[in-house]
């Protein structure tokens, strides 16, 4: 009998050290996962996000929609103003000069520089002062370094998607130009060729 209670008793204990691990796996395992899925997504969508806000208001004060004064308060923290600042320095100057007449003359249209991207030297110059004189924040002593990796990464971004916008206006309005170009010569040939006609027209008569 004494046998009998030793078997017994030895089962339940082989069963309780073999259950314990498995447990502590199945729970350790979605813990992880779940935390790495959540993370990743959205840091992204905070630099796009960001680099989109930088692109946006260089573009609103090059098209003269709000001063320099009012860029400040198109962002919440001191931070994120000094990452702007280093954005618009890094941003290309007057990278579409007009290679055409803007306004109409004689019987021309004008083609007009787009102005959304073509930050001047004038322009850069009055964003600098503003954010020196108001808020103490100088150019020259701003590294991009030292900014937080997540706004380091949407500068890098915002330059990529401005480059990208000053590419594709240079090339519409160089085709607009040439256009505009086209319809000139074909106007002066075509007066030229009347010119010649009444010309010719005149000379019969008079002879």
């Amino acid at each position: 009998m004494a046998k009998n209670n030793n078997n017994s008793i030895d089962q339940p204990q082989v069963e309780e050290i073999v259950d314990q691990p498995q447990v502590e796996e199945i729970v350790d395992q979605p813990q992880v996962t779940e935390n790495n899925g959540k993370t990743q997504p959205d840091s992204h969508k905070l630099e796009a996000d960001f680099a989109l806000s930088l692109v946006n208001t260089l573009i609103g004060f090059n098209n003269q929609e709000f001063s320099s004064f009012e860029i400040p308060g198109r962002f919440s923290v001191r931070e994120e103003t000094c990452c702007f600042a280093l954005f618009a320095q890094a941003a290309p100057i007057s990278p579409i000069p007009a290679t055409y007449p803007e306004g109409k003359f004689l019987l021309f249209k004008g083609v007009p520089v787009p102005h959304a991207v073509n930050l001047t030297p004038a322009g850069l110059d009055e964003i600098e002062q503003a954010l020196r004189s108001n808020y103490s924040i100088d150019l020259a002593d701003l590294n991009l370094a030292d900014l937080d990796p997540v706004m380091i990464n949407s500068h890098q971004m915002a330059v990529k998607i401005y480059n990208d916008r000053v590419d594709k206006m240079r090339t519409t309005y160089l085709a607009n130009v040439k256009d505009a170009k086209s319809q000139v010569t074909e106007v002066c040939v075509a007066a030229l060729c009347g010119f010649a006609v009444v010309l010719i027209l005149v000379s019969l008569v008079v002879m």
